[in-house]
């Protein structure tokens, strides 16, 4: 908790009002998605890889860090679709 409150002050285990963990992660499309959170601007997700995982982990990572560390955006349209479908 305490690292994810270093980009979210106000965060607390009150907050969280649901933690999924699952093996194989993937959306009902089939789509990977990752990018910024609605609502939350300091909160950064990557899911729905599926069996993909292994192989493009590794470069979503890279594009993620590029991202919250230098403010680079990479154009993510060409990878990922928005992350507002994905969350209510």
């Amino acid at each position: 908790m305490a690292s994810a409150q270093r980009f979210d002050a106000d965060l607390t285990a009150d907050n969280i009002a649901q933690v999924k963990i699952g093996t194989r992660a993937y959306t009902a499309d089939f789509a990977p998605f990752f990018g910024q959170v609605p609502q939350h601007p300091n909160v950064y997700v990557a899911s729905g890889l599926g069996s993909s995982g292994l192989t493009t982990g590794p470069v979503i990572s890279r594009l993620l860090a590029n991202k919250i560390l230098y403010g680079l955006d990479d154009n993510w349209g060409r990878y990922t679709k928005p992350t507002n479908i994905y969350f209510d």
